[in-house]
């Protein structure tokens, strides 16, 4: 940071994401032999009987390292960053949410309204099997019990079905907010009346969707595996699902650009053109 300051005078950014897995001491050969190894039983089908023990065989000064890097390491560039940044008025990083805060609070208040308004339909749905369940109990003929269920499915299979529909429109509206800076209802409108002109495409999106959620799950659960539970920490798993959690975020960008420029969310973006070498001059005729 020292050095920034003298050569430059101020910071930008700062990518705040050090981490390390071993400490001094460590045989990382070890466990890399050890995971070879439980590879391949996983794959022949007997079942993992290698452990590789890192959380039991990890001595006090590598925990105490890997603490310093992550936790004080994150800390002290924080701070010095802090101190260079506040030179330009306590940094840009506040710019985007300022630039971006009427969309913000729109999409927030309409989330707000719509989880209020489930709230209140399952109340009411609530209240209607209770009355059938329990309302007409004293009806020997059984008409509200069958009546309860056949209500039962149609509210689950309503729920169902509004649940996955609004999932995947609210994750088409922050991408159409951003491109046209509009409101929250005005972006979902769009979004549902462009799933009702091209429902295929749609379905497609959330099968394949579905896959990959259940495919990125897997990786997770291996990994988990085969760390002895540590990949599954908060911060270890997502630096190490880091690449399937940008993909699947990039994923939804690239499937909506296909309707056109009004939904592509890099159609304001101007790649700078590289200015091309000079050619040489040729050479002189002979004379």
């Amino acid at each position: 940071f020292a050095t920034v300051e003298r050569e430059l005078g101020t910071l930008d950014i700062l990518v705040n994401n050090a981490g390390i897995a071993f400490g001094p001491g460590d045989d990382r050969a070890e466990v890399n032999r050890k995971s070879e190894a439980l590879i391949m039983e996983l794959l022949s089908g007997q079942g993992g009987q290698t452990h590789l023990d890192v959380t039991q065989n990890l001595s006090d000064e590598s925990w105490r390292r890997m603490l310093a890097v992550h936790l004080d390491g994150t800390f002290y560039c924080t701070r010095e960053a802090l101190r260079l940044m506040s030179k330009k008025n306590r940094g840009a990083i506040v710019e985007p949410w300022r630039e971006y805060r009427r969309e913000g609070n729109s999409f927030f208040l309409f989330s707000l309204v719509v989880a209020c308004a489930m709230v209140v339909i399952i109340a009411i749905a609530g209240l209607f099997l209770w009355l059938c369940f329990f309302g007409m109990r004293d009806d020997h003929s059984g008409a509200g019990t069958v009546i309860g269920v056949i209500g039962l499915v149609v509210i689950v299979l309503i729920w169902i079905a509004f649940s996955l529909f609004f999932a995947v429109v609210s994750t088409f509206m922050i991408p159409v907010m951003y491109r046209r800076r509009c409101l929250a209802r005005e972006a979902f409108a769009d979004i549902a009346k462009l799933i009702g002109s091209n429902p295929g495409p749609f379905i497609l999106f959330v099968l394949f969707g579905i896959a990959l959620a259940l495919g990125v799950a897997m990786i997770g659960t291996m990994v988990a595996c085969f760390t002895c539970c540590i990949g599954g920490l908060p911060y270890i798993s997502t630096v190490l699902l880091l690449p399937a959690i940008v993909w699947l975020a990039a994923y939804k960008l690239l499937f909506l650009r296909q309707f056109g420029d009004a939904y592509d969310v890099w159609a304001g973006v101007v790649t700078p053109v590289q200015a091309s070498q000079p050619l040489p001059p040729p050479p002189n005729p002979a004379l």
